[in-house]
């Protein structure tokens, strides 16, 4: 096993935390888990501290998180669900097989022009999401509806 020196964080709970606590152990990762955040303040401050999000799901409805990490500046490794193919580039995006994500990961935090270009990215992308522009666009939607 490649030694990395990285520390993870999981923020969560589900049927699999004790499972991968121990697969955590078995494999000598170093890996915190904390349980849920309280608050949105606590999930900004794992993202603000993080230099990268790995959001490894099968089946979510955003995922927030997303847009949580990008709106920070944090790159982004994901499997294709929710919104992800919609908002993040195909370098980002891997169908579940962990050792294809943890070769994204490695190259995006080994590469630091695309570390950055990543970032900046993020930061252009969640844009659309931002409060003001997202309702504009929905009243512009609706004008054109309803001039149809």
């Amino acid at each position: 096993m490649e030694k990395t020196g990285l520390v993870g964080v999981a923020v969560g709970d589900g049927p699999l935390l004790e499972w991968a606590r121990a697969q955590s152990r078995r494999r000598g990762l170093k890996i915190h888990y904390p349980g849920f955040a309280k608050d949105s303040a606590e999930v900004a401050r794992y993202i603000n501290k993080s230099r990268l999000l790995l959001m490894p799901s099968l089946n979510e409805g955003g995922p927030r998180v997303i847009l949580e990490a990008m709106a920070c500046a944090v790159p982004v490794v994901a499997s294709p669900v929710g919104i992800v193919p919609d908002v993040l580039p195909p370098e980002c995006i891997e169908e579940w097989n962990a050792n294809d994500m943890a070769d994204k990961v490695r190259n995006i935090l080994q590469d630091e022009s695309l570390y950055q270009r990543l970032s900046q990215q993020g930061l252009v992308t969640v844009r659309q999401f931002e409060r003001v522009e997202a309702i504009k666009k929905y009243a512009d939607a609706l004008k054109l509806l309803a001039n149809s």
